[in-house]
């Protein structure tokens, strides 16, 4: 199965076209976009099956989710450079299924998006 990911970034420290190209390698389909404005708009016709946030957005990526989760049951991982510790425990009060502190590599993302996808997948066969 190909999942979809929409990929909501920042060009100076994100996976701006790299993350696009790399994750379909895994089995997955990339959007990727700069501004969490255009993002939200593509999302009524995308239905990712995950959206990747990264701090650092002109808007805080822990907003974003929390303001995605208003509206969206899809499972949200946000990428940060702050510690483990506080940026897990933001990402949480936000909304979002998954912190990882930067720099990640595409191994460990890929391992964790496809956890998180597991995991949805196994909520909704149980109902």
């Amino acid at each position: 199965m190909i999942y979809s990911l929409l990929i909501i970034d920042n060009a100076a420290i994100g996976l701006n076209g790299t993350g696009a190209s790399i994750l379909p390698g895994e089995g997955f389909t990339a959007m990727s976009y700069l501004s969490h404005l255009t993002a939200i708009e593509d999302l009524v016709w995308q239905k990712p099956d995950l959206i990747i946030l990264e701090e650092g957005l002109p808007m805080d990526s822990f907003e974003v989710c929390y303001r995605l989760r208003r509206v969206l049951d899809v499972p949200v991982l946000i990428m940060g450079s702050l510690p483990r510790d506080d940026g897990w425990s933001r990402a949480v009060q936000s909304g979002a299924d998954c912190y990882l502190e930067k720099p990640v590599t595409f191994s460990e993302l890929a391992a964790r998006v496809k956890a998180i996808l597991r995991r949805c997948e196994w909520n909704l066969e149980q109902g």
